[in-house]
């Protein structure tokens, strides 16, 4: 088997302190204010500092600090900004609501503050709308605070809103240069949109600014594949892994091209140095086999260990493999595939994945698919014939002469039968329902018109 690369160099751990974020500390515990560079912002400077503090547990450190120098500085807007932006980066989210309170009594034109104040409620639930205000409380006294506009579309792009953009767009008016925008715009038009060719092109802008960024690097991977362009995807990725051998959740993205490339070697050598990465616990969910297995598999599975239960491993895959000819089993592949999709879309809510999970690892990639923000109204014979299977067994005959609306019908969440209709009337204003009950009619008229008839 050839190997994809040859040597892996080794990367150098950078310092932990800078001499510009001490000098900072110093300043504050004597009662200078040291303000960080005009359009950064003290969040910047958290955020680039905010990796190395964390790994070294110096965090919690700091907020002490910036606390005894609030303290020498009871008047110090300063201090209590930057006292809030430490809290907030520690978890301390209630620390840092008082912190921003306190400076804006002080000072009610602090546009950080309000800031600030924005970045706390985003992290509360139901708080966007109000984060929002906050937002453009601090553009109201500098419409040209860039954070504060980054923050809105932040916030719009968080709630599937179609503004997102525009505001991205307002950010980039105001500086061209403020790399996260990109990014934000590389997610609407992959998420929002599903728009994966615009999305690369906003990623890879992304990237120009900030080719220290693994996450991003690993999203335009991941709409290389939704887009399949496997060969972007060796090109950016491949040179990427030698360089940087500790970041290895990219490994999956590389290893599924070389698949679709029919490249199985480099495919399995790539899967294989990730499981090797990974915590055990994490593992364990590929090398599961009772998602794909059946029942008298999965107690045979479980009434062994050790060596036994390798043995069994063995001879349930080759079982699956479907060309004995290859030295890679593509069935291997596929379900290291799949386990790696259900837990990159499907954790969410649930752990290890939730029943979409179950289904995709078990039956692999739907023929159909649509969500409730994005209906997807192209749909086969079949899948619409699959459909009006599903509202019979659950409303009976009836249901096919009523039209059912949203992603996939009709919809699990309301079980009810077309007799049990009535019962909602008391919330439905009496205009509604007649329009809703006259449209029905004519939707079951029309369907049993002789053909010709309109």
């Amino acid at each position: 088997m050839d190997s994809p690369f040859k040597t892996i160099p080794s990367i150098p751990v950078p310092p932990f302190w800078s001499a510009r974020w001490t000098a900072f500390l110093v300043a504050l515990m004597i009662g200078v204010s040291s303000a960080p560079s005009a359009g950064q912002g003290w969040g910047g400077v958290l955020q680039n500092t905010s990796f190395q503090s964390k790994r070294e547990g110096g965090l919690a450190g700091t907020v002490v600090e910036l606390e005894k120098a609030a303290r020498l500085n009871p008047k110090s807007t300063r201090a209590y900004i930057d006292l809030g932006y430490a809290c907030l980066e520690a978890g301390e989210v209630d620390r840092a609501r008082k912190a921003f309170q306190k400076a804006i009594r002080l000072d009610r034109k602090q546009t950080e503050a309000y800031n600030g104040l924005g970045l706390v409620l985003m992290k509360l639930p139901r708080g966007l709308y109000a984060a929002i205000d906050r937002f453009q409380e601090a553009l109201k006294w500098n419409p040209r605070y860039v954070e504060a506009r980054y923050h809105i579309a932040e916030a719009r792009l968080k709630m599937e809103e179609y503004d997102a953009r525009r505001e991205a767009e307002k950010v980039i008016a105001l500086d061209p240069t403020f790399a996260p925008i990109y990014r934000l715009m590389g997610e609407w038009y992959e998420v929002q949109m599903e728009d994966y060719e615009n999305a690369t092109v906003w990623y890879t802008r992304y990237l120009s600014l900030k080719s220290d960024d693994p996450e991003a690097r690993m999203r335009l991977g991941r709409v290389y594949l939704k887009a399949r362009n496997f060969e972007k995807i060796t090109s950016l990725l491949m040179g990427y892994v030698q360089q940087h051998p500790d970041e290895i959740h990219v490994l999956p993205i590389l290893a599924q091209a070389c698949l679709e490339m029919k490249r199985l070697d480099w495919a399995l050598t790539f899967f294989s140095r990730y499981l090797d990465g990974i915590d055990p616990a994490e593992r364990a969910f590929y090398e599961d086999i009772r998602p794909v297995a059946y029942p008298e598999e999965r107690a045979e599975y479980e009434a062994v260990s050790g060596g036994q239960r390798e043995a069994f491993l063995k001879r349930f895959w080759a079982h699956r493999d479907p060309n004995l000819l290859t030295e890679v089993n593509e069935r291997l592949l596929e379900h290291y595939r799949r386990v790696w999709y259900a837990r990159q879309n499907f954790s969410a809510g649930t752990q290890p994945w939730d029943r979409r999970g179950e289904v995709y690892i078990r039956f692999g990639e739907p023929d159909y698919r649509s969500r409730s923000s994005m209906v997807n109204l192209r749909q086969s014979l079949e899948v619409q014939r699959i459909k009006e299977k599903m509202a019979r067994d659950i409303f009976g005959e009836t249901a096919a002469n009523v039209t059912y609306f949203g992603p996939v019908f009709p919809v699990r969440s309301l079980r009810m039968t077309l007799s049990d209709a009535p019962r909602f009337k008391e919330d439905i204003p009496d205009l509604v329902l007649k329009d809703a009950q006259a449209q029905m009619a004519a939707s079951a008229t029309q369907r049993q018109a002789p053909q010709g008839e309109v």
